[in-house]
């Protein structure tokens, strides 16, 4: 068994300014419908966007990790075409309150060719920052 953990911190001013000036476009390319739903009827609605972005940043590194040499992962605009788009990550909260993972499209399948893998994330936020820690498990077999 191999662990591995990412952490990612935000700010959440940025983040506010990133969504006001890049609009519907910056939401509909980095969230998805359900996140955005679920961030928009929040009352600190940045500070729930921030700290998905963390997340996904923090996970979009892990499964970049896996082969760097067929599958770089850029977190800066310059070469979009070889990332994995944010909208395939969805944090989203369980019945029961707890942070989880979906992805899917390539994300899924360069999972899927890589062997089992298990996620955890953990996210918080105050009034500046959020920050989120997620821990890839990767099970023999």
């Amino acid at each position: 068994m191999h662990i591995r953990l990412e952490f990612c911190a935000k700010s959440i001013r940025q983040t506010e300014r990133a969504i006001l000036k890049g609009g519907k476009a910056f939401l509909d390319a980095h969230f998805t419908a359900r996140e955005h739903h679920y961030c928009g009827s929040k009352k600190m609605k940045f500070e729930h966007y921030a700290v998905r972005l963390a997340a996904k940043q923090a996970f979009l590194k892990l499964v970049g990790s896996l082969h760097p040499e067929r599958h770089r992962i850029s977190l800066t605009k310059t070469s979009r075409a070889r990332r994995f788009p944010y909208r395939e990550v969805e944090i989203f909260r369980t019945g029961f309150g707890n942070p989880e993972i979906r992805y899917s499209g390539r994300i899924k399948r360069h999972l899927a060719a890589a062997g089992k893998f298990r996620f955890e994330v953990s996210l918080a936020h105050e009034r500046r920052q959020a920050v989120a820690a997620v821990v890839m498990i990767n099970s023999p077999g």
